[in-house]
């Protein structure tokens, strides 16, 4: 793992990766998890792209998991404009310094 700094911290860096890993219903069925983790896994963007890219590369129907897909990429790229536009939209209360002249 880039950037452990030891084999200790590859080792824990590596063991939350294979952790995360589980939760998404694209790689470990969602009727097989628990309720909890079963509800998150069914209603976060990886699944919806993961099943559209797998349907689209073997041929199979995707089913409403492209427009899913579509639909949670745009709203992140969304999320992600508005909110690194937001330190720089705003207002200075401070007055600006007066350029000097000669």
């Amino acid at each position: 793992m880039p950037g452990a700094g030891s084999g200790a911290g590859a080792r824990r860096g590596n063991a939350l990766l294979r952790r995360r890993a589980f939760r998404y219903a694209a790689i470990v069925p969602a009727s097989s998890m628990p309720a909890g983790v079963s509800l998150v896994a069914d209603n976060q963007p990886l699944t919806p792209i993961v099943n559209t890219l797998c349907g689209l590369l073997m041929g199979t129907e995707i089913g409403d998991d492209g427009i899913i897909a579509i639909a949670w990429c745009v709203g992140i790229v969304l999320v992600g404009y508005f909110w690194s536009k937001r330190p720089f939209s705003r207002n200075s209360t401070a007055p600006v310094a007066a350029v000097a002249t000669k």
